[in-house]
């Protein structure tokens, strides 16, 4: 992994802690209370599991930065040895980077992902209705002809692949 500035998380990754979820719940998902669950809004990337540890790792990443000083900064504050906590971190920052919820300060995948059109407008003899769904790849939307039916319009978005 080359020693460049990343993001904290893509600002489409959200984390949520497992201890606002119930016990049962928790038991199901076979998570403990101090662990977190990273999603990726607008993608087709699964919930990722972090334990506490990994979540406090990935708030060195709130201001871009090299790994590199995230593990240092990281490893000073928690009196643990940068190497191996490196050598500890890295299956986890590797998928996340894999992931693209670690993502290179100022690329593609450090933008949200939003709408390219919005209820009222018109799309190729159409009017948007209701924005139904937005991914990496794709856009859904509700609209109607100029007669009053109701379609569903689904546009592949520039850079899509396939």
């Amino acid at each position: 992994m080359p020693n460049r500035p990343v993001s904290e998380l893509s600002p489409r990754a959200t984390p949520n802690a497992f201890r606002s979820l119930s016990a049962a719940l928790r038991s199901e998902l076979e998570c403990g209370a101090d662990d977190y669950a990273i999603t990726r809004r607008h993608s087709r990337t699964p919930s990722r599991v972090i334990d506490a540890s990994t979540a406090a790792l990935l708030r060195e990443f709130r201001e871009a930065k090299p790994i590199a000083a995230a593990v240092i900064a990281f490893s000073r504050l928690n009196g643990t040895d940068p190497e191996e906590t490196l050598v500890e971190a890295f299956p986890a920052l590797q998928r996340l980077v894999n992931d693209g919820l670690l993502v290179l300060a100022g690329s593609r995948a450090s933008h949200a992902i939003e709408a390219g059109f919005s209820p009222g407008d018109r799309l190729d003899g159409f009017s948007v209705l209701a924005v139904v769904q937005v991914l990496e790849d794709s856009e859904v939307y509700r609209a109607e002809t100029d007669d009053g039916q109701l379609v569903a319009i689904k546009l592949s978005r520039p850079g899509a692949p396939g």
